[in-house]
């Protein structure tokens, strides 16, 4: 179901609007199966030996090994950025799993300081607007409002990031050729 929403979102931002094509949305969500199953292979093997090194500290001292494992959490989050852009080459651009992570490692690379810039605003928009959503009580009406504002948000941020990695690959393209 997430898998329609995400190309849902993406057709509905290209310029001009795609049509739904059913064998094109289970391709999708094929691609975003394997993009998972790659990305927790990913992360299983960066973490087994993060978590030697911790238990190793760990037997010196439980302070040490909780600073390790905190600082190493920085680290995998620090390597797994780069990645943030891999389901929106599957939707906006039809590449299959694999491509779409190493244009998003490229993309991010090249445009560190404008991708960070965005993520950052994207996150703080939308934490920010959660607290405002959750301030209603549950048995008020306003509730409901909130339901669709956190909805309407997250769908806008969303979109704003098809729209961003359509913009960015183009101009990222210009300079390969």
């Amino acid at each position: 179901i997430g898998s329609i929403y995400f190309g849902a979102v993406s057709r509905a931002t290209a310029s001009p609007p795609e049509r739904f094509s059913i064998p094109h949305a289970v391709w999708q969500a094929g691609q975003v199966l394997f993009l998972t199953l790659i990305l927790l292979i990913l992360l299983f093997l960066l973490s087994i030996p993060i978590l030697v090194v911790a238990f190793l500290l760990a037997l010196i001292s439980p302070a040490v090994a909780q600073f390790s494992l905190l600082f190493s959490s920085f680290l995998l989050l620090w390597i797994l950025i780069p990645l943030v852009f891999s389901p929106h080459g599957i939707f906006a651009a039809s590449q299959n799993a694999f491509r779409s992570m190493m244009i998003s490692l490229r993309l991010v690379r090249a445009l560190f300081p404008g991708v960070g810039l965005f993520l950052l605003s994207a996150v703080v928009l939308a934490q920010g607007l959660g607290v405002l959503w959750r301030l209603a009580p549950e048995t008020s009406w306003l509730m409901v409002a909130g339901l669709f504002g956190n909805a309407f948000i997250g769908t806008s941020l969303l979109a704003a990031s098809f729209i961003y990695y359509r913009g960015a690959a183009s101009w990222a393209s210009q300079f390969r050729k």
